[in-house]
């Protein structure tokens, strides 16, 4: 399956720092699929070469350090299917999410190097 997909958005980023230390917590992230519908004429062309989503990946991770949440988006089209959105195989919408989690490492590491001044934190997702 031939699948097209638009650059990664921060659509929300919070990094927060403590007085106190937190206590660590199992963290938080959901992944989510909307499909999306064309909304002027000239959308029409676009959306005839196969279905055409937006894949968010909402975390909220507390570390003793520091806590970080937010939302990252990305829009996708998955090129001469036209079934429903539900019906792409989980695994796929996994592999897909893949690069909003690595985006998500990323900007944590980038923040926690410039808040700590020394080697950024480097989160580890374990495929569930």
């Amino acid at each position: 399956m031939q699948i097209n997909r638009s650059d990664v958005k921060v659509m929300k980023f919070n990094f927060e720092i403590p007085e106190k230390q937190y206590e660590i917590t199992s963290p938080e992230i959901q992944t989510n699929i909307v499909e999306l519908a064309p909304v002027s004429n000239e959308d029409s062309e676009v959306f005839e070469k196969g279905k055409i989503c937006r894949l968010e990946l909402t975390f909220n991770i507390q570390l003793q350090d520091f806590k970080v949440e937010g939302l990252v988006t990305q829009s996708i089209q998955f090129v001469d299917y036209f079934d429903e959105i539900q019906k792409v195989p989980e695994e796929a919408i996994q592999e897909l999410s893949r690069d909003l989690l690595d985006y998500v490492q990323r900007l944590t590491y980038d923040v926690t190097e410039i808040s700590f001044d020394r080697p950024g934190y480097d989160l580890k997702f374990e495929p569930s």
